[in-house]
Order: structure tokens, then C-alpha cells, then sequence
């Protein structure tokens, strides 16, 4: 048996692109934090894994802020940042 929770959004179709482009870097840089540099080289080894990484750990630990350190770094080695999505899933 699985069980899934989501939450129900009741947005247009610019208020979901407003609100992802607030949390993106598409058109401004974002502050990411105090870098966390050995969770990131930790992290980097598997980056171009096919597989599904999963970043778990208890609310408030700073995985959203790992996660957008680890974007940050990509668009510095040359990634496009219309070629990245960060979505905050908080209900």
C-alpha cells in the first residue's frame, strides 16, 4: 500500500511562473548561504549519476539551501539557467 500526500494548488498559470521565478536563478542571482563545501563535493560525485538523487534530513537543515548551492554551481561551470527548475514542494 502507498500513500501520497500533495497539496492542491489553485493558481493560474502566471502566478505558478511568478512564483518559480522568484526561487530560480532565471533572471537574477539568489543568495545561497554560507557554502557548505563538503556536503557539495560530497554531493558533486554523483551529479551526473542517471540516477535519482534524493537530499533527505530533518525540516530546517538547510537541503534547500545545499540544493540551490549546488544550481549556483552549475550555472558557474556553464549551464544555462533556462536549463535549471528549483520548486519548493511545501504544504
Amino acid at each position: 500500500m502507498m500513500l501520497f500526500s500533495y497539496c492542491q494548488l489553485d493558481m493560474n498559470k502566471n502566478e505558478i511562473i511568478q512564483m518559480l521565478d522568484r526561487w530560480n536563478f532565471w533572471n537574477k542571482p539568489i543568495d545561497t548561504g554560507v557554502p557548505r563545501n563538503y556536503y557539495l563535493k560530497k554531493i558533486f560525485q554523483y551529479i551526473s549519476s542517471p540516477e535519482i538523487i534524493a537530499l533527505v534530513g530533518i525540516r530546517r537543515a538547510g537541503k534547500s539551501t545545499i540544493l540551490q548551492q549546488i544550481l549556483s554551481q552549475l550555472l558557474s561551470l556553464g549551464v544555462h539557467s533556462k536549463n535549471t527548475l528549483f520548486i519548493k514542494l511545501l504544504c
